[in-house]
């Protein structure tokens, strides 16, 4: 579940530090700077966070950007996956975790993790797949998902998210333009969410590692 939405507006050249510190703590957060939010609303970009060490470095870019920028963030604790003295980040950028032949996974935020994992079960059932943290959802990295495309012929792709508008529906804008391929989303399929604690929600709406994996090997069989 998400946390509340922070709105800082700057129109000084520079974001306070303070607005950064609040975003931080906001279960998602939106930093504007410069211009009306009418003028700016159109040029905004969006993020999804996998772990504290990439919400810092999302933070720190945003500081830089100019124009509003949106950032989601989970309450609930994950595992860090990135090392904090090495990990850089760049707006429109995915990173590449895994290396794979036969599917490419495209994940954001929490369930980048779960990804991980799943790429494991994955490789011990004989499947090769590529991992793509894909923390710009806008603007989304255009390059490495054709490349993904070309190289593994098919992808799936996994958010804590309702499938349409989200991660899924980008990467497949991408992919029939640019190279079609089979592209299976998995995530909250259209319904209402439901409560309860954090962790029996993600069972229940099929985020575990045996899940996504099976879900890959269905995205396999759209092949031609």
């Amino acid at each position: 579940p998400l946390g509340v939405i922070a709105i800082i507006y700057e129109s000084r050249p520079n974001v306070t530090s303070d607005a950064a510190a609040l975003a931080l703590k906001a279960g998602s957060a939106c930093i504007l700077r410069g211009g009306s939010i009418a003028q700016r609303s159109c040029a905004a970009i969006a993020h999804v966070l996998a772990d504290a060490v990439e919400a810092r470095a999302v933070v720190e870019a945003a500081l830089k950007h100019q124009g509003p920028v949106y950032m989601r963030f989970g309450r609930l604790a994950v595992e860090t996956i990135f090392d904090k003295d090495s990990f850089t980040f760049e707006i429109g950028k995915a990173q590449r975790l895994c290396e794979g032949t036969d599917i490419t996974i495209v994940s954001t935020g929490l369930t980048t993790s779960i990804c991980l994992e799943a790429v494991k079960l994955l490789g011990n059932s004989g499947v090769s797949a590529r991992l793509l943290n894909m923390a710009s959802i806008k603007p989304i990295d255009k390059e490495q998902i054709i490349l993904a495309a070309k190289d593994t012929g098919c992808i799936l792709t996994v958010e804590e998210h309702n499938i349409i508008g989200g991660l899924g529906s980008a990467v497949a804008e991408v992919v029939c333009e640019n190279y079609p391929c089979p592209v299976l989303r998995h995530g909250i399929y259209d319904s209402f969410g439901k409560s309860g604690k954090a962790t029996d929600l993600l069972i229940d709406f099929g985020f575990t590692p045996e899940v996504v994996a099976e879900k890959a090997k269905q995205a396999m069989t759209l092949k031609k």
